[in-house]
């Protein structure tokens, strides 16, 4: 404060670095150096002494904003998942998966053969293939519902185990060292929309990216494995590409889904910050200044998302479906030229 107007806000360890701190702390050491001496002195230490305390402990807080800036997905929280989730549930998922991939495989090949017999015997019974295709649909409908079921009860036990580990952290955290060098608007995030990700998103992410490799990995071996080894051979430098590209997509994404978390932690402190002082907020005339600062960090919300969700996802997918199309051409008019029975 100063002439009864908030003239700078904000993080205890960045307002006594901004201008307007070291000019109120020139003036009360200006007011304090008139009079005696020895009291003066005194005083003044132990005003130097409080302001080295606080900064000390808050340099705590804001190394830790530092570190939500650039933290990154590690090994070391990846495995603390899964040994939250359960080394048994993730099997069974696993499992469900590559089970599910190779039934659907299976459909399409019964399918095949089928189309094959007919154009080759036209008199050919399809009563036999009619049998086929019935097992193999129902055995694909039984392995979808496994697959759901592994997936849900993944998800719940993982939830489950993270929710009671954060809130037992929660209450044995001291007040003095956590509470008041946490922002309300980084708790509120971290317990609202960072779990919502690990107790749904992540858990979808995993099992949408394990239904795509198992379905890549058991067609393109099966397709690998029925065609010549040279024409095998020459397919792995578009494999390398498909890769490739994949990498830059994540190099691109992490970064901005970060930066995106961080944003709207700073826009959940505006708001925390306004619902205890809008009474100051409105007296000061201090609303134009907030609502500046809650577009600035809004817009680089919703700009972030955007990038991630939809631009870097369609220059990502635009190029691996142009891979894929190349491969399979080039798997066609190999099998074709190689001669490889259809």
């Amino acid at each position: 404060f100063e002439d009864g107007s908030i003239v700078e806000m904000g993080p205890p360890a960045e307002v006594m670095e901004s201008e307007a701190f070291r000019r109120i702390e020139s003036q009360v050491e200006e007011t304090a150096s008139v009079g005696d001496g020895y009291p003066v002195s005194r005083h003044v230490g132990r005003v130097e002494d409080a302001m080295t305390m606080v900064k000390q402990a808050n340099e705590a807080g804001s190394l830790l904003r530092e570190e939500e800036v650039r933290e990154d997905i590690t090994w070391r929280t990846i495995w603390w998942w899964v040994r939250t989730a359960g080394w048994v549930n993730l099997f069974v998922l696993i499992c469900s998966v590559f089970l599910q991939s190779i039934v659907e495989m299976r459909e399409s090949l019964v399918l095949a053969v089928w189309i094959d017999a007919k154009v080759a015997y036209p008199d050919a019974s399809d009563g036999v293939f009619m049998t086929r295709l019935i097992v193999v649909v129902l055995c694909c409908c039984a392995a979808i519902c496994i697959c759901f079921l592994a997936v849900s009860t993944t998800t719940l036990g993982a939830a489950r185990s993270i929710h009671n580990q954060v809130m037992a952290c929660l209450l044995k955290a001291p007040v003095d060292r956590f509470f008041d060098k946490q922002p309300v608007g980084r708790l509120i995030n971290r317990l609202s929309f960072d779990m919502k990700q690990v107790d749904e998103t992540f858990v979808q992410t995993i099992f949408g990216m394990l239904s795509m490799l198992a379905g890549m990995l058991t067609t393109n071996l099966f397709i690998l494995w029925v065609m010549p080894r040279s024409v095998a051979f020459l397919s792995i430098p578009i494999y390398a590409m498909t890769f490739y590209f994949v990498y830059l997509y994540r190099g691109i994404a992490v970064p901005l889904v970060f930066h995106s978390k961080h944003s709207l932690s700073s826009v959940q402190d505006l708001q925390a910050v306004v619902i205890s002082q809008c009474i100051s907020i409105r007296s000061n005339g201090m609303m134009d200044s907030f609502m500046v600062r809650y577009n600035h960090y809004s817009q680089s919300v919703i700009r972030s998302q955007y990038l991630i969700y939809y631009v870097c996802r369609a220059w990502a997918q635009s190029r691996v479906f142009l891979c894929f199309g190349i491969l399979a051409a080039y798997f066609a008019l190999g099998g074709l030229y190689t001669g490889v029975s259809m």
